[in-house]
């Protein structure tokens, strides 16, 4: 994947990650012995220091491990051991949520002792978390599945009571439908809704018995026309169930985009300046002139596959619709588009044709409408279409089958055939 979210995500499989790093977050986590690891068990009894937390870490994992992060991150990790460990500030989970919102991890893009710290202070918590909780914390939920599905933590029996089944489709599906509940509680609801409607009916049916004996006195006298139309209109107004419709009214004349590649506003750019980001080992930062006022700048995970010397003055094709994201303190707002192979392994930069302009669209033909004028992260439009967009036996990156072009040709890439794009 080319975006630095995935970037940085693809870039842990690189990092050998220690196997101890269990016994470490088990000393961590509150109310919790370690049977595997004695000689560190000055941690039970006393709340731990700084010094105690780094020295314990050495201890098990080894000075020269990576967890400790590169010397100029030393100060970021400590703080967050610090923050996560010591203070147990009363907004500390809302202030982890929020630091978490844009990245894998606290510090780096791989694994360190930040992570750890955070993980073994949430983990208690998580396990009592109901679904409101989960809901609030949707970025901490995300980072706490997966430091739980890592392999060394994962494949530890005496963490187990601390793994959690945390599925954040239903997570968000229930923020965005308030009314979505757990079965009990819609059926204690149906219940008393059902008790309100039933108790009016049993003092309506007494009621009309003693209408109908006054009304057949009065028929038997004289029948009233006004009366029999006052009587009908009463009947008629109980059925107001019909209300809800109402709610479906505004969608009058709406009508739903169909789930295409016309949803992805993917332009013609042109690189005007990559140079590497200071604090992310697998990112570069451009400028890219699309056609629009000024360049927009883009951080996308490529320094690992593309030479710094060929992103310099290039035509490439970006995907201009997406909402901007912060990458280790650099905002980017687009993602340059490229295929890579099943084990991104290899990446090649989608080469519009030659003579295209910058900032002209780049079209699948049949699927030409209007794009989204922003792609909601919630809905995961390109997330669903991705599987389609591939590249064919002969380079030329297609949606499903039909090639990506210009007004004054198809795109392609280098050697990359039947691969992903993103």
């Amino acid at each position: 994947c080319i975006n630095a979210e995935y970037g940085a995500i693809q870039s842990m499989s690189q990092v050998s990650i220690d196997p101890s790093i269990s016994n470490f977050i088990e000393l961590l986590i509150p109310f919790t012995s370690s049977p595997t690891a004695p000689v560190l068990t000055p941690l039970e009894d006393q709340k731990p220091t700084e010094n105690k937390v780094f020295e314990v870490a050495e201890q098990i994992l080894g000075t020269s491990s990576s967890l400790f992060g590169k010397p100029e991150q030393l100060s970021q990790v400590k703080h967050w051991v610090t923050k996560s460990l010591l203070e147990n500030s009363p907004s500390l989970l809302d202030e982890l949520d929020s630091t978490i919102e844009s990245s894998v991890y606290f510090v780096s893009n791989y694994l360190t002792i930040a992570d750890l710290a955070v993980f073994s202070v949430v983990a208690p918590l998580m396990v009592k978390m109901g679904l409101k909780e989960r809901k609030k914390y949707l970025n901490l939920c995300r980072f706490y599945d997966h430091i739980q599905h890592l392999k060394p933590i994962r494949n530890a029996n005496h963490l187990s009571k601390f793994f959690v089944d945390i599925n954040r489709h239903d997570i968000v599906q229930a923020q965005k439908n308030p009314q979505t509940q757990p079965q009990a509680q819609q059926n204690d609801k149906n219940q008393n809704q059902n008790a309100k409607q039933n108790k009016p009916q049993k003092q309506s049916e007494k009621k009309p018995t003693q209408q109908n004996d006054n009304t057949n006195k009065k028929n038997a006298q004289k029948t009233n026309p006004t009366d029999q139309q006052q009587n009908t209109n009463n009947q008629k107004r109980p059925p107001k169930p019909s209300q809800p419709k109402a709610v479906a009214a505004p969608k009058k004349g709406a009508v739903a985009k169909p789930l295409n590649v016309s949803r992805l506003d993917i332009r013609v750019g042109r690189i005007i300046s990559c140079k590497i980001h200071e604090k992310a080992d697998k990112l570069y930062i451009e400028e890219i002139d699309i056609g629009e006022a000024k360049p927009r700048q883009i951080v996308s995970g490529l320094r690992a596959f593309i030479p710094l010397e060929q992103m310099q003055n290039r035509l490439v094709i970006v995907l201009c619709n997406m909402k901007p994201v912060t990458f280790q303190e650099v905002k980017s707002f687009g993602m340059v588009m490229a295929a890579s192979n099943a084990n991104h392994s290899k990446v090649e930069l989608i080469d519009p044709s030659s003579e295209s302009k910058v900032g002209e669209r780049v079209i699948c033909e049949g699927f030409e409408d209007e794009p989204d004028p922003v792609l909601n992260p919630k809905k995961k439009i390109f997330e669903q279409l991705k599987p389609d967009l591939k590249t064919d036996d002969n380079c030329i990156p297609c949606y499903k089958g039909v090639p990506f072009r210009t007004s004054s040709g198809t795109c392609s890439v280098a050697t990359l055939t039947n691969c992903g794009i993103s």
